[in-house]
């Protein structure tokens, strides 16, 4: 890591982004060239007509598109003609000499040098059709019946075409290698002169071609897409040295480049700060900007090479100069948002460390708008407070120019995401990890961007993209939506921030009284929590006037006469801002019909009450604890619109202020206003605030509506009988007034109830009496202390302490409702055992022994709620029945015992379903696979899926399973190796890997399960997806996380050990040339196909190889050109075990590749290959010359160089060239490989700093540095 950190940090100092134009630029032409005209050799620009959305012209150069004028060489195109083929092509980048042909789609990169990786075109006037066309196919469904589809798009024109055919049989006649969606004159498509299936009988196989984008989008691609595959074609014109110099100006600075407001304050300012730019840098470059403007003025002297030279040289200085902006080093910051400072609508926008403002908070974070009550304000004077946006920026010793952030609040660091991919968070460590480089932004004046090279690169799936790395790092980020600080592109100006100094003696005068108000923040956090907590174990109850429980009250009933509470009259409600069409009958929310309903006004104007909203109620007598019951209108469509959610409970204890509402006044400008909440100073005393739940279901004839009816709680002092609820927050709706200004509520029923505390109901009853006084005696101490900002560590100590205590006594029955829950889940997945059912199964009586257990527990439990909520004690110990239970009945269930199975998909679904668990390779660094089952060919079976033929002998599909301490381990028959989760993916390792195995709530199933530490975001459970294996993080009965143990002992001595008819299956391709690696010796047919060893190359660069003789044995690690005979067209190789093997405990195996044997080299694992090496190319009828991301894949091999020979081999093999394996290497700040460098003459070189050009022998191979 030492090393790559120091080769980003010097790449640091490199200009990026700047455009050479030292050769001169080119201006495409106005008119498009026909495809019929389009000649050889003639200079093109390549226009993509997707920009007709985005009103720029916009022009392929390079790998993508760019908006303006002109372009670069690199979008300069001509069309090579290719040999023996009439009208074909190659489109190939005018000048160039390496990479100068596009490659063919599917390749891993855009250009290539060779042509016999050049994509072979040809240029067509695109014919438009329309997209929605449809056609009405007469056909027959799988089981015969007649019927007619309707058919649109490609399929409906190819089908129709058919369908008209004359042929026998009927072929498609329309044209797919000119078709586009796009109704656009002039267009071209640039197309495979062959289709994707060139031998396909019905001729209905699509064309690859070259893909334009939509507007805003400015990648290019190869593929099959008719809503963008038009191009124009226009003639590309060489620009003068003046032509090219005004074209560079336009491009780099515009046409209102303002040279004086580019260094002005909040732009670009020159000198020696934190955030301002070098003088020397702006001199530099400004003076290359006066020659330029100078040189391309009428009448100038400026010759073309210095014209030239200008053009080159002028966007390197002006990009070097907005990337001198001084950058952060020690000492202390406050740092911006890019956001906070130039966006509208957020605050200051800057970092702090989660954990300041949330004791479990892990995350970075940034004050989005105040969010989670955290907002900063760049004006405002500093004190305790701030160190949470204030961080310490420390030296990386190890990594010289990158830095520690460690938060002055809570002493943490910034570090890395828990996974490489997006929407991740850094999250906050104790100790120093991760370092970050501070560089300018390259776009964003005065601003930073903060990135490690350790960052996520936006590499993945998501979001529309599928690929590699998308940036060149990543970089913290201000998401635009939500208060996260993630990782993303570290050029885009959200990614930029600014940084506020701060001197040391700021800090510690900060530091010094910071003690007492992060005291007072913690104590008051502490109590808040210890409150909430205390609070809920209350609970309360409607009662009648001898305190006994009304049991219809409490619940969803809302019946007339049952428990009718204490308003039941009409006359005893009112609502001054009663709606005037849905409120004039207060008597609805009394009449026992929730199909009725109370709304307050939502009208406007005069009908708008613009204070609160409430409903009066009065009583025949003072009440001192009250419950209120209110049901939601039932509204068909929604239920939570207007629903009271938080209600402010008022009282009066005269009758004179039944009267009291609104008032109009004058204010002191003699215009008269209304006060809608005159009434809360006239009679009204507030005597509470609470919430309304709705934790009960009401029956509305047949319905049943869950989470419709729910109560408040009022204590009331002595003397209150007058009462007004006023609702102050809404579900739905909110606490916030309309555009009209009403807080309007609506309701179906409303009852009062006398209240009482509910004992029995009441999980605070269960608690000891002494740790409840003692928790609310800590919390007043505290209290006090607070009132006085004096709160001391020890009092906090003691309420933590007190609070604690209180936790650990304080029962939660949900746990026992959650266990038996389970508990029932599992009884009712198992099977029993019979005479075809074992593994996976359990043994007889199992169930019944459980369904006793839960039985007794759900009785006791019950039982004890009827009279009073358990304690934890009682608690604990359902819990430990339940577990003992299930501990036992898990025993009972039959295992694997060790040996040989398969390991096969459970799932419903039926891609996945039978599919086994299967090595194809001895890679650790890809999937394992999901083989064995297959999508039938049978036109009257399709969709459908069946057994893959001969899959018997895929000797990858076989386990050894050892059942040890904790687990079971899976060696794989194939390869050796072991099963092992890494990461997402489950992989295979040379050690093994320990699974837990456990019933997956499926008869005969079990889930496999990897250790949380050994994966990515708890995917702990083995899981199938339709072709690879992979872990995820959850597993539901017969789900894709389902697999059973098949024995297979027998299966793998019969259909592979068996001498007669035994045989090992693994996968290569069908009638191709290939390289083989094999992990273990093997013999093999002369009838499905024949094996090589490499001679040399000759002359004439032909690869000469020497045929295997028929009883030779394959040798384990050593790699063979194996060529399948005609009739083999399985994709599948077929060898037999070696002699003396006769079974699979006699198998011996290798993961080590052996040496090259005459320059083929034998591979075990994907190996990115150094440019100059040989590897087939797709049809295997040539070895090409690596190129940069060729690969060769796990137990295969490549061509490295090879002796010369003369020899006349069994069979040859053309290569494009010369296999010299001659590389560029690139020694990283003087750390050799691990067996030296050396001279040719074989000097070792102890000093590989800046190695002079020449050939140097590395790792025993000759490598070229440049």
């Amino acid at each position: 890591m030492k090393q790559i950190y120091q080769l980003f940090a010097a790449a640091t100092v490199v200009v990026v982004g700047a455009t050479n134009l030292a050769a001169r630029n080119w201006t495409p032409g106005s008119n498009a060239v026909p495809a019929d005209q389009v000649k050889a050799g003639q200079t093109y620009a390549l226009k993509g007509l997707a920009a007709a959305n985005s009103g720029k012209d916009r022009f392929l150069q390079g790998e993508a598109f760019v908006e303006k004028s002109f372009v670069s060489k690199d979008g300069v195109f001509e069309f090579e003609p290719v040999t023996g083929l009439e009208n074909v092509f190659f489109l190939k980048v005018h000048g160039r000499t390496t990479n100068q042909y596009v490659a063919n789609p599917g390749s891993n990169n855009f250009y290539t040098s060779s042509k016999n990786r050049a994509w072979k075109v040809m240029v067509k006037a695109a014919r438009h059709e329309e997209k929605t066309h449809e056609y009405s196919w007469a056909t027959q469904t799988a089981a015969g019946t007649d019927t007619t589809v309707t058919l649109t798009g490609v399929r409906a024109w190819i089908q129709e075409s058919i369908d008209a055919s004359t042929e026998n049989p009927k072929v498609n006649t329309f044209d797919l290698s000119s078709l586009t969606w796009q109704n656009l004159s002039d267009a071209n498509v640039i197309v495979s002169y062959q289709s994707k299936a060139p031998n396909k009988v019905e001729k209905d196989a699509e064309f690859n071609f070259l893909l334009t984008n939509n507007a805003g989008d400015l990648s290019v691609s190869k593929g099959t897409n008719y809503d963008r595959n038009s191009w124009l074609l226009v003639e590309a014109t060489e620009n003068s040295a003046k032509e090219g110099l005004e074209n560079m100006l336009a491009e780099t600075f515009g046409e209102n480049f303002d040279l004086e407001a580019l260094t002005a304050k909040g732009n670009y300012e020159i000198g020696d700060n934190i955030g301002q730019y070098s003088k020397a840098k702006y001199d530099a470059f400004k003076a290359l900007y006066d020659q330029a403007l100078a040189a391309k003025e009428e009448g100038s002297k400026a010759t073309d090479t210095e014209i030239d030279e200008l053009t080159d040289k002028l966007p390197k200085a002006f990009a070097e100069f907005k990337q001198s902006g001084k950058p952060l080093g020690e000492g202390y910051y406050i740092v911006q948002s890019y956001r906070g400072v130039k966006e509208t609508g957020y605050d200051g926008g800057a970092l702090y460390d989660e954990g300041a403002v949330n004791p479990k908070g892990k995350n970075l974070k940034w004050t989005y708008k105040g969010e989670n009550n955290v907002t900063y304000n760049p004006k405002a004077e500093l004190d305790y407070n701030s160190l949470k946006y204030i961080w310490k920026v420390e030296k990386d010793g190890q990594h010289p120019g990158y830095f520690f952030f460690k938060n002055m609040y809570t002493n943490r660091y910034i570090g890395d995401t828990p996974e490489k991919k997006q929407n991740q968070v850094p999250q906050m460590t104790d100790t120093p990890v991760v370092s970050y480089n501070i560089v300018a932004n390259r776009n964003q004046p005065g601003f930073y961007s903060f990135y490690s090279p350790q960052l996520w690169k936006g590499a993945g799936h998501y979001w529309g993209y599928n690929g590699g790395d998308r940036w060149e790092y990543g970089g913290l980020h201000a998401g635009s939506d939500h208060n996260n600080v993630v990782v993303w592109d570290w050029q885009e100006a959200p990614s930029a921030f600014q940084a506020k100094e701060l001197t040391e003696k700021e800090v510690n005068a900060l530091l010094s009284v910071a003690e007492q108000g992060i005291n007072n923040d913690k104590a008051q956090k502490l109590v808040n929590e210890a409150q909430t907590a205390l609070d809920r174990g209350y609970q309360y109850m409607a009662v009648d006037e001898a305190g006994t429980r009304l049991e219809f009250a409490n619940s969803g009933d809302f019946s007339k006469d049952k428990d009718p509470g204490l308003v039941t009259s009409a006359d005893q409600l009112k609502s001054p801002m009663a709606d005037k069409e849905e409120g004039t009958d207060l008597n609805k929310l009394l009449d026992g019909d929730a199909g009725t309903f109370f709304h307050s006004t939502w009208h406007g104007d005069a009908d708008a009450w613009k204070g609160g909203h409430y409903l009066q109620f009065q009583l025949q007598a003072p009440q001192t604890e009250l419950m209120l019951k209110w049901v939601k209108r039932d509204n068909g469509q929604w239920t939570n619109g207007p629903v009271p959610s938080k209600v402010t409970l008022w009282g009066a204890k005269t009758d004179d202020a039944l009267a009291k509402d609104k008032e109009e006044k004058t204010d002191d400008a003699g215009t008269t206003v209304t006060d809608f909440d005159a009434w809360k100073k006239q009679g009204w005393d507030s005597l509470g605030v609470a919430t309304i739940s709705y934790p009960y279901a009401i029956k509305i004839g047949d319905a049943t509506k869950n989470n419709f009816a729910g109560f408040a709680h009022f204590n009331v002092p002595e003397g209150y009988k007058n009462f007004r609820m006023e609702v102050i927050d809404r579900i739905g709706d909110g606490p916030n007034p309309d555009g009209k200004g009403n807080r309007f509520f609506s309701g179906a029923e409303f009852r009062v109830y006398k209240g009482a505390f509910d004992k029995v109901n009441s999980l605070i009853a269960s608690v000891p009496t002494a740790d409840v006084d003692a928790l609310k005696a800590a919390i007043a101490k505290v209290n006090g202390e607070l009132k006085d900002s004096k709160a001391t560590k020890e009092s906090i100590a003691e309420l933590q302490a007190a609070y604690d205590k209180f936790l650990k006594n304080y029962p939660e029955p949900t746990r026992v409702t959650t266990a038996l829950t389970a508990a029932k889940a599992i009884e009712k997945a198992a099977e029993e055992q019979t005479e075809n059912k074992s593994v996976g199964y359990y043994k007889s009586g199992a169930k019944n022994a459980l369904k006793t257990v839960i039985d007794k527990v759900e009785n006791e439990f019950n039982a004890q709620k009827a009279k009073k909520a358990p304690n934890v004690e009682q608690i604990n110990n359902y819990i430990a029945q339940l577990d003992a239970a299930l501990t036992e009945f898990a025993k009972q269930l039959i295992m694997p015992e060790s040996g040989i199975y398969r390991i096969q998909s459970t799932s419903a679904e039926k891609e996945r379903a039978g599919r086994m668990v299967t090595a194809v390779n001895s890679s650790r660094e890809s999937n394992l696979k999901m083989r064995g089952r297959v999508e039938s060919k049978d036109k009257d079976k399709k969709g459908q899926f069946e057994d893959e033929v001969g899959f018997g002998s895929v000797l990858g599909s076989y386990w050894d399973v050892q059942k040890v301490e904790n687990g079971y381990t899976l060696k794989n028959l194939y390869t050796g190796l072991y099963a092992s989760p890494k990461g997402s993916m489950m992989t295979q390792t040379d050690t093994a890997y320990v699974f837990k195995v456990q019933f997956a709530k499926y008869p005969g199933s079990f889930n496999l399960v990897a250790r949380e530490s050994d994966v990515d975001s708890k995917k702990i459970y083995m899981n199938a997806e339709q072709d690879n294996l992979v872990l995820w993080n959850s597993a539901t009965g017969q789900d894709n996380s389902s697999f059973a143990f098949v024995p297979a002992a027998e299966q793998l001595a019969q259909k592979v050990f068996d001498g007669e008819q035994g045989k090992i299956t693994t996968y290569v391709d069908a009638k191709k040339l290939q390289i083989v690696t094999l992990p273990f010796n093997a013999d093999f047919d002369k009838a499905e196909g024949s094996f090589y060893t490499v001679i040399g190359q000759d002359a004439n660069n032909m690869i000469q190889l020497q045929k295997v003789a028929d009883n030779t044995v394959l040798e384990a690690g050593v790699a063979y050109i194996y060529e399948p005979t005609a009739k083999n067209e399985d994709n599948k190789l077929y060898l037999y075990a070696a002699e003396g093997v006769t079974d699979y405990t006699k198998m011996v195996y290798t993961h080590t590749p052996k040496a090259a044997a005459n320059g083929l080299v034998p591979v075990f694992e994907h190996t990115k290959l150094n440019i100059d090496n040989g590897i087939f190319n797709n049809d295997r009828t040539m070895v090409l010359l690596s190129e940069e991301n060729d690969k060769a894949w796990a137990n295969t091999g490549y061509f490295t160089k090879m002796p010369q020979t003369n020899k006349k081999g069994d069979k040859e093999i053309a290569a494009e060239g010369l296999i010299t394996a001659l590389r560029n290497v690139l020694i990283v700040n003087g750390t050799a490989a691990k067996a030296g460098v050396y001279t040719l003459s074989g000097v070792r070189v102890n000093n590989t700093n800046n190695l002079p050009a020449g050939v140097y022998i590395v790792n025993g191979q000759k490598q070229v540095v440049k």
